[in-house]
């Protein structure tokens, strides 16, 4: 008889304490905030509206930086300051816009991403710095085309007009002695050639600068995303 008695209490105490884990396991998953951005996402994911919200910010932000820059630069050739370094300034503000304007767009794109994992925002980053890269390098080479086709029409006409003065009068000389200087179009193309490699040199720079701050930027963009929560909760 002592062994069943045995037997029925082991049973009892398994029967009560097996209710009390798992009210206390039903309690606990309760109490717990269940948002998507808690949640680990399975595997990584791309959201094209965070991405184009970064582009976009990024090219509005690029946008007013440069105005900024193009209004104080006039205002200070306009007062006395040397005409020569105005196009050195502007070239330096342009890539230090380029920077902030990319810095902001990816955290914008971090922020709205709706992801816990900072590598996500990173990448996200990047996608919108690399989006506002491509309009922007669009809008200058649609520019820039413009401004050369402009200036080879004058060039053009230029010989042709000197031709058509000379037909009635002597020939001039047309071989360059050896001590006589370089024709100024011949320096223009070079002056030309050195300023665009400076240029090059600088953008690619800035460039790395700017997908440099962008990724960090998301990775920020998500971190502020995760403590709005927790705050929020």
């Amino acid at each position: 008889m002592t062994m069943h008695e045995d037997d029925r209490r082991v049973r009892s105490s398994t029967t009560h304490t097996a209710p009390a884990r798992t009210t206390s396991v039903e309690s606990t998953r309760e109490t717990e905030p269940t948002s998507d951005l808690m949640v680990a996402p399975a595997g990584w994911r791309l959201s094209w509206g965070a991405v184009f919200a970064g582009v976009i910010v990024a090219l509005a932000a690029h946008l007013v930086l440069n105005l900024l820059g193009i209004g104080i630069g006039l205002a200070g050739a306009r007062t006395g300051a040397g005409m020569e370094w105005l196009g050195t300034g502007f070239g330096i503000w342009w890539t230090i816009a380029g920077i902030i304007a990319a810095a902001i767009g990816g955290w914008i794109a971090g922020r709205t991403l709706g992801s816990a994992d900072r590598s996500d925002g990173m990448i996200h980053g990047l996608l919108s710095w690399a989006g506002a890269t491509l309009v922007i390098a669009f809008l200058l080479t649609t520019a820039a085309g413009g401004i050369l086709g402009a200036g080879m029409q004058q060039q053009a006409m230029g010989p042709l007009g000197e031709i058509t003065g000379q037909a009635g009068g002597a020939p001039q000389q047309q071989q360059q002695q050896p001590g006589q200087q370089q024709p100024p179009a011949q320096q223009q193309v070079e002056q030309a050639a050195g300023a665009i490699s400076g240029a090059a040199i600088v953008s690619f720079i800035g460039l790395l600068l700017g997908a440099a701050a962008a990724a960090y930027a998301g990775r920020s963009g998500v971190t502020a995303a995760r403590r709005a929560l927790r705050e929020a909760v």
